[in-house]
């Protein structure tokens, strides 16, 4: 994931192969291990920046299909709420790569649901957690308002793009952080084509 933020897409490639070799290796899930979804998307992107299209699209469906099974058997055995809303987030992702854009924003809200509830409250011991939901919902709302703005539902996004900003800074109290200044640039994006660009320069500068 560094080394695609850093734009060694290369470098990038061959770790994340081996953890996805790793993950299917470590125990009885082989590829469907919890892990390899995660892997195989962020594998997808590091494949975009080399210009890999043909295998970044194969790795993407990969994540796909992995975590839409692995949600199917959340649904069936019950398993952990957080489990099945880190699956619904990398099944979302994998969406949004593949343009199945409003199956995404369903993953993505439903993940935002569980995520408020379950990171509240006690855990098994009856020890209050302490409360990370914010972040937790922040990101979903993100994901959820990237698939709004692919629909052309820009208005839909700007409202989740607010209130994944809101969440962030209730959690933070700081409004100079990169993680703001990255919805502020969403934002933007969506008045741009609205053509607000005078409100759009407002959220950039």
């Amino acid at each position: 994931e560094i080394k695609i933020v850093l734009g060694k897409h290369s470098d990038a490639i061959g770790l994340l192969e081996r953890a996805v070799h790793i993950y299917s290796a470590v125990d009885h899930s082989g590829p469907a291990h919890r892990k390899v979804a995660g892997v195989k998307e962020c594998l997808g992107r590091a494949y975009q920046g080399c210009l890999r299209y043909g295998e970044a699209s194969r790795s993407f469906q990969d994540a796909f299909d992995c975590s839409s099974k692995r949600v199917g058997a959340h649904e069936r055995n019950g398993t952990h709420p957080l489990t099945r809303a880190e699956d619904l987030m990398d099944k979302g992702a994998a969406g949004l790569h593949l343009a199945q854009t409003s199956v995404a924003f369903a993953d993505y809200m439903v993940a935002a649901r569980v995520y408020a509830t379950a990171l509240k409250g006690t855990n098994w011991f009856g020890d209050k957690l302490e409360d990370n939901s914010e972040l937790a919902v922040a990101d979903c709302l993100l994901g959820a308002g990237t698939a709004q703005a692919a629909m052309g539902n820009q208005w839909k996004a700007l409202e989740l793009y607010q209130e994944a900003y809101q969440q962030i800074y209730n959690r933070t109290k700081d409004d100079q952080t990169l993680a703001l200044a990255d919805i502020c640039e969403r934002m933007a994006s969506c008045y741009v084509s609205l053509g607000k660009n005078g409100i759009a320069l407002d959220w950039l500068t």
